[in-house]
């Protein structure tokens, strides 16, 4: 009798990343024993959520697992935020296992960065456009002690 192991997928968007509440993941990956290789695809699952094969996607036991991430969009749709580099997959090649053994584990991480904009003003005599000389300017951050 053939036997067929599992696999998971892990998706992770770290602390201090921002994606939208609603957004979902999803990717292929293929399985391979000798010259037997499996393809197929993982998700949609959120933020912090696992994919789990079943026993109906028939990964050979001891094949070794490749996945992707298929991405489109931003991470948040007002535009504060944008993908910092491509997803990380950790875990990369993982071998599966049997059904009552441990299941090959694989993440896959997305970070975001802040979209920085800029401001740009002038101080200018009441009723008028011509700028005043000499003005200066405080700025100060949401921590106080930074100016």
């Amino acid at each position: 009798k053939r036997v067929f192991g599992l696999i998971q997928i892990t998706k992770i968007v770290p602390e201090g990343s921002l994606v939208d509440s609603d957004r979902t993941f999803t990717g292929g990956g293929s399985c391979t024993l000798g010259s037997e290789t499996v393809t197929g695809n993982w998700g949609p699952l959120e933020a912090g959520a696992t994919w789990a094969a079943t026993a109906e996607n028939q990964i050979p036991l001891g094949a070794t697992c490749t996945a992707t991430e298929t991405r489109s969009g931003e991470p948040v749709s007002d535009g504060s935020h944008v993908w910092d580099g491509d997803p990380v997959i950790s875990g990369g090649v993982a071998a599966v296992t049997d059904l009552t053994g441990e299941v090959a584990l694989i993440t896959v991480t997305n970070t975001t960065k802040p979209v920085l904009g800029s401001v740009a003003w002038a101080k200018v005599a009441k009723g008028g456009q011509t700028p005043l000389q000499g003005s200066e300017w405080k700025i100060v951050g949401p921590d106080p002690s930074s100016t």
